[in-house]
């Protein structure tokens, strides 16, 4: 996708933007084979996110899939998976005051503060098939559909999507 800067990340792959202008931003890699972007919603009505695939997992196991980002007071962000056949979850995120502010039933999710002022965002969610989709997006008072000022923005560190432990009975 032009614009997006390539990932090396194994299985990992950016596949676009919505809403968002996206463009490096300076500072070392959060995750090692992603490049640390500044996303800020573009003055359109709708919804402004970026989007990523990630592929060759373990059918019907858990996920964790973690995004890192920088907020600014007041900017909420979604972090959304589904595996494009059976499992989909969303929760809202405020990072400055590291609450999960909304979640689909049942999922789980948190945030933890990172080094270097990120915060990790995160959810675990099954998947019925080899892959996950997720979007990463700014959020603007609860709702993830609004008119974007040029202003709004967020820091994106990178994804990370990593297997949880296989529970034995």
């Amino acid at each position: 996708m032009a614009g997006l800067p390539d990932v090396t990340t194994d299985g990992l792959a950016l596949i676009g933007t919505t809403g968002l202008h996206a463009e490096r931003a300076d500072g070392d890699p959060v995750v090692m084979g992603q490049s640390v972007l500044r996303l800020v919603a573009v003055p359109t009505e709708g919804r402004h996110y970026l989007s990523a695939r990630s592929i060759g997992l373990d059918e019907n196991r858990v996920y964790r899939t973690t995004a890192w980002v920088k907020a600014a007071p007041g900017v909420k962000v979604e972090l959304e998976v589904g595996d494009g056949k059976t499992n989909y979850g969303k929760a809202i995120f405020d990072p400055a005051r590291r609450r999960v502010t909304s979640s689909s039933p049942g999922l789980t999710g948190g945030i933890e503060q990172g080094p270097h002022g990120w915060q990790k965002i995160w959810i675990d969610l099954a998947t019925a098939k080899d892959q996950l989709v997720l979007a990463v997006g700014i959020v603007s008072r609860d709702r993830s559909t609004f008119k974007g000022d040029g202003r709004l923005e967020l820091t994106f560190g990178g994804v990370e999507v990593a297997p949880l432990p296989s529970k034995r009975g």
